[in-house]
């Protein structure tokens, strides 16, 4: 794993970021310089899921996000190391339950750092959709 991301993950396992959004703009945020959604680090979990219900599901919400930041839709099978990515993952470390969430790339597809609680895990995930830095 590239030191960059790496030491994205250790900042996100020290933070502990209040949702996956957060985790996702914090790393959008490394990336580009800019912040992509201001305040969503105050978005309580059950606040976070009213935003992307409102906005018509977390593909949706990453899309917009991503566009706005400079990224661009790739094949979600394509997914390299830094690159964001909507994934499927349990709700919990301890759980088999399976939600969407937003995730980074931490290897080639299905490699992706998730936050699982309060927890920042890796492991195969199913990508559902990703981006890609413009530039990168």
């Amino acid at each position: 794993m590239a030191p960059r991301v790496a030491d994205y993950l250790d900042h996100a396992c020290q933070a502990r970021p209040a949702n996956c959004g957060a985790f996702l703009c914090g790393w959008v945020e490394v990336l580009t310089g800019r912040h992509p959604m201001p305040g969503v680090e105050d978005m309580a979990v059950r606040d976070w899921a009213r935003h992307v219900r409102n906005k018509g599901g977390m593909e949706a919400v990453c899309s917009e996000l991503a566009v706005q930041s400079g990224f661009r839709q790739i094949d979600a099978d394509d997914a390299r190391e830094g690159d964001a990515a909507v994934v499927m993952s349990p709700t919990h470390p301890t759980r088999r339950r399976l939600r969407e969430t937003l995730a980074i790339a931490v290897g080639p597809a299905p490699r992706f750092a998730v936050m699982a609680g309060p927890f920042v895990q890796v492991s195969s995930y199913q990508p559902l959709a990703a981006w890609r830095l413009a530039d990168g």
